[in-house]
């Protein structure tokens, strides 16, 4: 596999149909709301934007107010993540079978019959991710129980291995969701031609995702290092007894409000490009969609 070509392609089809970046940035219009409600909600910084909250900020309800609020905003923007993830793929699978233009509403309508099985596959696995948190939960205990608290360190490295099976099953459900879109596959044969998929090419896929979730997080991490020095100043004038801690604090949250749109948009596009990246490698691994679908078959 040609992994240059891959990294290419991707760029040049996000590049050139930023229609994918747009509806790759709904699921961070959450941030316009969440990042306002955590500070409204901090003990510590609340209590500096308004006198008023000083008097119930430190309530133990008062944080978790903020936590639920947060969680709802979470669980509403699950359609739109949804709906940005076919999108994106059902976009790219076009751009690579020739398609010159990609009006965002046909593709926005053409996704929509994929939504129940990706959010049946997106339900399996925080299910999966639950069963494996608790049983090594129960298992820590059992062991700390029984050894005296030796026992967990002898399980620790086990513990480390997680880190890269939990990117490896990232790996398994972007291929699964490129089976689901691509060839309109169910949610349990998606997720077996994923799985498939893998075994046939372990090292290829581990090297994606190496690029995508590592590389790529890096390179996000670095462009994001502006937010985190206004959000810094916050938490710091927050603790402060200082008479202007108020303004300090007004002020750099004005900078982080400012810098959310271009946060949105870096993200829409660092979003479609993984998705994009994801989706060529699994045209290119597929046997099935090895070779591009002329447009015409694909509509019809």
């Amino acid at each position: 596999m040609d992994y240059g070509d891959i990294l290419g392609r991707a760029w040049r089809i996000v590049w050139k149909h930023k229609a994918l970046w747009l509806v790759s940035m709904l699921p961070g219009l959450a941030t316009l709301f969440s990042v306002p409600t955590t500070f409204i909600f901090n003990p510590t910084v609340a209590p500096v934007l308004s006198n008023s909250l000083s008097s119930i900020s430190g309530q133990t309800w008062f944080p978790l107010i903020g936590s639920f609020v947060n969680i709802v905003i979470l669980i509403l923007m699950i359609p739109f993540s949804i709906i940005a993830l076919s999108t994106v793929i059902k976009g790219v699978a076009r751009a690579e079978a020739g398609t010159e233009k990609l009006p965002l509403g046909e593709l926005l309508k053409d996704s929509l019959p994929y939504f129940w099985r990706i959010l049946g596959l997106m339900l399996m696995t925080i299910v999966a991710y639950f069963i494996v948190i608790v049983g090594i939960e129960l298992i820590s205990l059992v062991l700390a129980v029984i050894t005296l608290g030796i026992g967990l360190l002898c399980i620790l490295p086990l513990l480390l291995l997680l880190i890269p099976g939990f990117y490896l099953a990232y790996a398994l459900l972007d291929l699964s969701y490129g089976a689901i879109v691509v060839d309109n596959l169910g949610v349990f044969a998606g997720l077996g031609r994923g799985w498939e998929i893998m075994k046939k090419n372990f090292w290829p896929v581990v090297l994606i995702t190496l690029i995508v979730y590592v590389g790529m997080g890096i390179l996000i991490g670095i462009l994001l290092v502006p937010l985190f020095f206004p959000l810094f100043f916050v938490m710091f004038s927050a603790t402060s007894q200082a008479a202007a801690s108020r303004s300090v604090v007004l002020g750099s949250l004005g900078c982080v409000v400012a810098f959310l749109p271009f946060y949105i948009v870096l993200m829409g596009a660092v979003t479609a490009y993984m998705r994009s990246i994801w989706t060529l490698t699994y045209l290119r691994l597929s046997p099935q969609t090895s070779t591009p679908v002329p447009v015409a078959v694909e509509n019809a």
